[in-house]
């Protein structure tokens, strides 16, 4: 059975009367996130989710992959991009129609002549508008992977460097304690002479003081190598043990390692460098801003509006009605919102130039380093340490043919040991300069 037009009308008031009220008597609370009991939360999961490392050898390549797998920083950049990802979808959408419900009065009502407009708006998006916003929502994706290209590099580069350092690090404890024992020998060795008269009391005192300053130098060393492995279980989610084993790096192979140029170098620095990937982001997110505030100098709908007229004087189905409004581009014509757009467009511009700059700078900075670093284990280094591992076994020789005294050999062992030890905290330098210059390029030798 059809309504009639006073029923219908009726009906539809009451309808919008109801859900206006309704609109008006609804409440809502927000939720509000406690930051102690999420940093409670948080550190209480990593406390049930720590583990001790087995023992046995931890290689570089399974510390990295450890550390890209648990870094916090590289999840929450994950998310972040997920999230911009969605926000592509989101800018191109349409507003919602407006439904429009008007024209009502209660005496109308009550008496049974009602009139009730019922009206759709709807606004309909600018020439290119929905293109800009998608076209800025984009390059907040791209700016999001730089994001997350960037956590993962410097989460590598921190979990290769403490490697280094803990591995350096070992091997300047092995040469300290080396040199360590052979200080002992020395210092017993004296004391037997002193007791004969063939050595004197000075002697003794100053080889106990070098004793002693070998000593403390390799309390420092491990203390420094303990700090070395906290970083880098910090780094893979691990606690390590002061006996895990680490690669040991071949000083020879590393002081003979052939780099890139420079020009190589700095290419592979500016291709992947994620500082620059957010820069043009961000210049192309400027670029689509400037093309918005564009569309705002065109006269365009403000809305689109249908509705029908619900009365007793309506004859159906003749009560349609239609509307429209037109924004002016008069008073705001949109030229400042444009000026200062592509004024940020310009700035980020010239930022991206300097950082460029600035990485390139860096690159010629780590190489040099780097280059540096090498030619102190370098050629005329290894002609030394040759000459003084003959030395050694013509001492050895020189000892067991009663040609030479214990003492004088142990000298020529002890300047051995002591030139190993000068080698590691070269090798130590060398991996740090290494370090950088990968975390800077991506350039990944095979050591």
């Amino acid at each position: 059975m059809a309504m009639s037009a006073p029923t219908a009308c009726r009906t539809c008031g009451r309808i919008g009367l109801a859900v206006m009220l309704l609109s008006l008597g609804g409440c809502y609370q927000a939720s509000r996130s406690s930051v102690a009991v999420m940093a409670r939360g948080l550190w209480a999961k990593e406390k049930s989710e720590s583990r001790r490392f087995e023992s046995g050898r931890l290689t570089l390549a399974d510390a990295i992959a450890r550390a890209k797998a648990q870094s916090s920083e590289v999840v929450a950049r994950k998310a972040e991009l997920a999230a911009r990802k969605a926000d592509v979808d989101a800018a191109a959408s349409i507003d919602n129609p407006e439904l429009r419900i008007g024209q009502m009065r209660l005496d109308q009502l009550n008496h049974d002549e009602p009139e009730v407009e019922v009206k759709v708006r709807v606004k309909p998006p600018r020439p290119i508008e929905n293109d800009a916003r998608k076209a800025e929502a984009e390059a907040a994706v791209r700016s999001a992977a730089g994001e997350l290209s960037e956590a993962e590099r410097e989460t590598v580069a921190a979990a290769r460097l403490a490697y280094y350092e803990a591995a350096s690090l070992a091997q300047s404890l092995q040469a300290t304690k080396q040199v360590a024992s052979l200080l002992a020998k020395r210092g017993e060795l004296l004391e037997e002479s002193a007791a004969q008269s063939r050595a004197t009391s000075l002697e003794v005192a100053l080889a106990a003081i070098d004793k002693a300053k070998v000593g403390a130098e390799l309390g420092e060393l491990q203390g420094e190598r303990k700090r070395a492995l906290g970083r880098l279980g910090d780094a893979i989610g691990l606690t390590l043990p002061d006996d895990v084993e680490l690669d040991a790096v071949d000083l020879s192979a590393l002081a003979a390692l052939r780099l890139p140029t420079e020009a190589v170098l700095i290419e592979g620095a500016l291709r992947e460098a994620p500082e620059l990937e957010k820069r043009a982001a961000e210049i192309d997110a400027a670029s689509a801003l400037a093309d918005q505030e564009r569309t705002g100098q065109i006269p365009w709908f403000s809305f689109l509006e249908l509705g029908y007229q619900f009365s007793e004087k309506t004859i159906d189905p003749e009560g349609f009605t239609f509307g429209a409004g037109i924004d002016l581009p008069i008073f705001d014509t949109r030229a400042a919102a444009i000026d200062a757009a592509e004024a940020n467009k310009t700035a980020l511009t010239r930022r991206f130039d300097a950082d460029a700059k600035m990485i390139r700078n860096l690159v010629r900075d780590a190489l040099r380093e780097l280059t540096a670093a090498q030619q102190a284990l370098g050629r005329d280094r290894a002609a030394v340490r040759e000459a003084t591992k003959n030395a050694v076994l013509e001492a050895q020789r020189s000892l067991a043919a009663n040609k030479l005294d214990e003492l004088s050999a142990l000298k020529i062992e002890l300047d051995a040991a002591r030139l190993g030890l000068d080698d590691s905290k070269a090798l130590r330098r060398l991996l740090v300069a290494l370090a950088e210059l990968e975390r800077l390029t991506g350039f990944q030798p095979e050591l």
